[in-house]
């Protein structure tokens, strides 16, 4: 930009959308999002964001994911469900009172989707935050408990961030109950899997969980 001499036709915006998506191309999707947003194309943006929302919150980039959310209008998004389940993911995790809303909101418009398969998958996710939501935020224990367990009596995928979230929540949840060894039941298939694919946050929330019930039950030297 400090050598323009005044004579091309760019201009920031569409400098900016090039470079989008040039970024987008390469498979650099916040790059990409980045410079969408500073270009002003909302719709641009919001549908990088579904892309790269839901790994983002695995990777535990909730603070900047919730950032570029704040940036678009709500008409962008508010038909993008994955974009916005992964912003009530993002909520409960920062626990921002505004994940109740979301989570209500949510429950309405996945009920409406016509797949089958696709509704049951979404409504399945939108059970496991709300499980997290009771046990965090509104620290309901037994309530949280009780929706953990309906939740893992189906069968799941153990390498899934939704499963071993909720597992970390049943688990925090009869830590603080006393009950030391479901917190190891709980716990023991998501250690299992866990050099198959590991994630930063449910990988770091068990291991913090697993260390204070050893150390509840005397067991220092595991702790």
């Amino acid at each position: 930009l400090a050598r323009f001499d005044g004579s091309q036709t760019f201009t920031l915006a569409s400098l900016h959308k090039t470079a989008s998506g040039w970024f987008a191309g390469e498979s650099m999707l916040a790059e990409a999002i980045s410079h969408a947003l500073d270009a002003g194309d909302a719709e641009h943006a919001a549908g990088l964001i579904d892309l790269a929302a839901m790994k983002m919150v695995e990777r535990s980039e909730i603070i900047t994911l919730l950032g570029w959310i704040a940036r678009i209008p709500e008409a962008a998004i508010a038909h993008r469900i994955p974009t916005r389940i992964a912003q009530a993911w993002a909520l409960t995790l920062c626990l921002r009172p505004q994940a109740r809303a979301l989570l209500d909101e949510l429950q309405k418009q996945v009920g409406q989707i016509e797949n089958a398969s696709q509704r049951a998958a979404m409504k399945s996710e939108l059970a496991g935050i709300e499980t997290i939501f009771l046990a965090v935020y509104e620290d309901r224990l037994d309530a949280a408990v009780d929706h953990g367990n309906a939740f893992l009596a189906k069968p799941r995928d153990e390498n899934s961030f939704v499963t071993r979230a909720v597992r970390n929540a049943a688990a925090y949840c009869e830590y603080n109950r006393g009950e030391h060894q479901r917190v190891h039941d709980l716990l023991r298939p998501a250690q299992i899997h866990a050099q198959r694919s590991e994630q930063l946050f449910p990988t770091a929330y068990r291991t913090v969980v697993t260390g204070m019930t050893y150390r509840a039950q005397g067991q220092l030297g595991e702790a």
